[in-house]
């Protein structure tokens, strides 16, 4: 009789702090659902006058933005050039060290430009590579 008072006294102690733990989670949960409130409510306030010139260039740089995953380790990240967005204004040609000029930057294989990578250069076109495909700039296109 006695191992059964043990058991019922833990079992209705740790109810207890389950109960506690669960309603401590849900009012953590309404205090931020309260928080965003306020600041939605701050923000349609806010946008209601004329949005800073700071913020159209801010919402404006988002807007070249592309978010791509990497198939193998599921990493998510933004390119900070689209490949779209990327010129191929001439190339330097030498067979041992070919130099390429991309959007005004000066660039060699291996570089970087934005979450690109040079991976090769020829004679009239650059292959890059955006962390998922290669592609190909062409030169006077």
């Amino acid at each position: 009789m006695e191992k059964k008072k043990i058991e019922i006294i833990a079992t209705a102690v740790l109810s207890l702090i389950f109960i506690l733990a669960m309603a401590n989670s849900l009012g953590v949960i309404r205090k931020k659902t309260g928080a965003a409130k306020a600041v939605s409510a701050q923000t349609a306030v806010v946008g209601a006058a004329q949005p800073a010139p700071q913020a159209e260039r801010v919402m404006a740089a988002q807007e070249n933005l592309q978010w791509v995953r990497c198939p193998f380790s599921g990493k998510a990240y933004s390119g900070e050039e689209v490949s779209s967005d990327l010129k191929l204004i001439g190339i330097i040609w030498d067979k041992l060290d070919p130099w390429a000029i991309i959007n005004g930057r000066i660039v060699k294989p291996g570089a970087s430009i934005g979450k690109n990578k040079v991976v090769e250069i020829r004679e009239d076109r650059v292959i890059l590579n955006n962390g998922m495909e290669d592609f190909v700039l062409l030169l006077g296109k």
